[in-house]
């Protein structure tokens, strides 16, 4: 649900063979805020991980001082960006699903597809709640 609620502020971290990790969102290079948690753990859960490996955050505050710097954040899983992230691209050739045409998760595309029916279910039903907030979707089949 966070990704949800602060999508589309999202970090791109990419673990380096150096140790470090690089964060970067489409309008360019971020670094974790001093005083974030995450960057009391090395950057948070990529810091951990081995040389390439990719993970994503959502964020609440971006501030500029000398660097741009991200402050409350939290890793999220591709699940979350899957079913309340932005649009979904499924290219089944590469076995790869894309979101908003820079955020990559490797999947078949078998899963993919549906993952992306669910997503759709999802949205209908939450349209609907939206709709008319008294209806009770309780025992409610597709």
């Amino acid at each position: 649900m966070l990704c949800g609620g602060l999508y589309p502020n999202v970090a791109k971290a990419e673990s380096l063979s150096n140790g470090n990790v690089s964060l970067g969102t489409p309008s360019g290079p971020v670094y974790m805020h001093p005083t974030s948690t995450n960057h009391k753990k090395g950057a948070g859960q990529a810091g951990a991980g081995a040389a390439g490996r990719i993970q994503y955050l959502v964020y609440l505050e971006r501030v500029q001082t000398s660097r741009v710097y991200l402050r409350d954040s939290t890793y999220v899983s591709p699940l979350g960006f899957l079913l309340f992230g932005g649009e979904i691209t499924v290219k089944h050739e590469e076995s790869e699903v894309v979101v908003d045409g820079w955020i990559n998760f490797k999947a078949p595309a078998r899963t993919a597809v549906l993952l992306k029916e669910a997503r759709r279910a999802w949205e209908a039903l939450l349209d609907a709640k939206i709709d008319n907030p008294s209806q009770s979707f309780r025992g409610m089949r597709g």
